[in-house]
């Protein structure tokens, strides 16, 4: 409690059951001024100075849709009235080498998505602090007590004292109820907190595990603050082996260190307090002994024994490039629900989409049976051939050249619906004509051509011819793309006709009646039709024509 900032702590911790025999005490990442405490499990989190922020976070990840049981020990000091901020157990998706803020902060403000149980020793008005040390739990980095993501409203740690700050180690436990969707916090025995929250749904978005650990800091005032931390911290209920491993179970410190296991048969010490298993089948194994608050306790484990999957991905791909994004699934034999998937391109689902080459390899944690498999995928490259540069193709009085422009000749051609597989071809017939261009890889494009013979014809009229006997543009010529029925009529500025054709192969020379008209501008009007379609459509077009001399 008191009035603004925050201080050094420590933590002792102690719990539950770890698999596999012989594991060794899991390592923890030391942050910031955090440091271990020579020949001890604790962890000096703050020294007893300003602006000091540590943390320590366990090496592995908790599963939190699962159960779990914490117990530990925290020492938060021995200055009361000048003496700061406290410590927050933390679980978060940050990593296991992150760190917080200073004083306040308590080294969590900022964590998101996250959940923290904070143990408050400063008194913050900024904060909604009330006047005791106490206990709340919160949300995502939040530390204001009036703030959303306060989850819990804050609990006096100890019940007949206001002051935690005494120099004492304090005995805390946190407990996960996976199936109840219940968190509890104890402190010196007690219940302090009772939390109902889904904390995989609610406040992770559905993931099944995270990093956990501690943080501290102070600020203005201090503290030493330290916490203890033992190799059985995470105790759970429930453990998954693959079959033929052994599992070793750790029960809870026990205030007397005596322990009866059952059924002992399947034990190598049924009455240690860390026996080692190697069930055939699923066993339950029940521990009892007496907890450090002198409570006859009995604590039951479940060690569920699975077969070994087989994991296959299949053989090596070789896509081609316009593949957009390749789905790996894998064939998991038996089926499993609860797996673990981590893909090396960092995915953490049972498929992956892919978008370049490479070797791809999938791990797996399939209710504690562990493997692997891998598959190379290399994208081939596509035959490039530019898009078709016309909308259409008209048939005139002669078949349609259709050139892809496509360049190597040891692609593989095949059009449809001639089946020719020549690069090009000579459509003589209207409708739609598809090439598909394979390559080496065979990988393929396909480029469409759209053939009609209803196009209207292209015609060029002239605007300007000199009939002067010089050989060079001496006629008014109409030229087409096909044959044509036409008549031509040209008009003087006056509107007399002083020219008049049915054939295109009749050129106007300047004449009228024998004699040269004069140079001038002149009207024409022209009416034709394709001879190919005598019963096509009849076009007229209408121009002027400058007559020079």
């Amino acid at each position: 409690m008191r009035h603004f900032l925050k201080v050094a702590v420590s933590i002792c911790l102690m719990v539950g059951v770890v698999p596999l025999v012989g594991l060794a005490q899991k390592a923890y990442n030391t942050r910031g001024t955090a440091q271990p405490i020579s020949n001890t499990d604790c962890y000096r989190i703050t020294n007893a100075a300003n602006n000091q922020i540590g943390a320590i976070w366990y090496a592995d990840k908790v599963r939190i849709d699962r159960s779990f049981d914490l117990e530990f020990s925290m020492n938060f000091g021995s200055k009361d009235q000048d003496g700061a901020d406290g410590m927050v157990f933390v679980i978060q998706t940050a990593g296991n080498n992150a760190l917080g803020n200073t004083g306040q902060g308590m080294g969590y403000k900022g964590f998101s998505p996250s959940i923290g149980v904070e143990f408050d020793t400063w008194q913050n008005g900024d904060e909604n602090d009330p006047n005791f040390d106490h206990i709340a739990v919160f949300r995502d980095g939040v530390v204001n007590h009036s703030n959303f993501g306060h989850l819990t409203p804050p609990a006096m740690a100890l019940s007949d004292n206001p002051n935690i700050e005494d120099g004492k180690d304090h005995n805390v436990r946190i407990t996960w109820n996976a199936q109840k969707n219940v968190l509890e916090v104890y402190f010196d025995c007690q219940k302090r907190i009772n939390l109902n929250i889904n904390l995989s749904k609610d406040v992770f978005s559905g993931a099944k595990e995270a990093w956990w650990g501690f943080t501290g800091a102070t600020g203005g005032a201090d503290n030493l603050q330290t916490v203890c931390l033992r190799k059985d911290i995470v105790a759970k209920d429930t453990f998954q082996i693959c079959q033929g491993n052994q599992v070793e179970l750790v029960a809870r410190n026990s205030i007397d260190q005596r322990y009866t296991w059952t059924p002992r048969a399947l034990l190598s010490d049924a009455d240690s307090r860390s026996p080692v298993a190697q069930p055939t089948r699923n066993q339950l194994f029940l521990v009892s002994y007496r907890d450090f608050c002198n409570q006859q306790t009995t604590d039951s484990i479940l060690v569920e024994v699975t077969a070994p999957p087989t994991l296959l991905l299949g053989p090596d791909l070789e896509p081609c490039e316009t593949t957009k994004k390749l789905l790996l699934k894998p064939t998991l034999t038996p089926k499993i629900n609860d797996v673990i998937y981590e893909w090396t391109n960092g995915a953490k689902t049972d498929t992956t989409s892919v978008t370049k080459s490479g070797v791809y390899r999938l791990t797996i944690n399939a209710k504690g049976c562990q493997t692997s498999d891998s598959v190379r995928v290399t994208f081939r490259p596509m035959p490039i051939v530019p898009e078709t540069s016309e909308p259409y193709y008209c048939l005139r009085d002669n078949a349609v050249l259709l050139d892809p422009k496509a360049t190597d000749s040891n692609w593989r051609y095949t059009w449809t619906p001639t089946r020719q597989s020549s690069p090009t071809i000579l459509a003589d017939a209207p409708g739609t004509y598809s090439l598909e261009i394979k390559n080496q890889f065979n990988c393929s494009v396909t480029r469409s051509f759209v053939v009609r013979n209803d196009c209207p014809p292209s015609l060029f009229v002239p605007e300007v011819f000199s009939p002067n006997a010089d050989g060079q543009n001496d006629t008014f010529e109409l030229k087409a793309s096909e044959s044509l029925t036409t008549d031509l009529l040209i008009f003087s500025r006056w509107g007399e006709v002083v020219y008049r054709s049915k054939s295109m192969s009749e050129p106007w020379n300047g004449l009228y009646n024998g004699q040269t008209v004069p140079t001038g501008s002149y009207v024409w009007q022209l009416t034709y039709q394709q001879k190919r379609l005598p019963q096509g459509p009849i076009y007229h077009k209408r121009g002027q024509v400058l007559l020079i001399r």
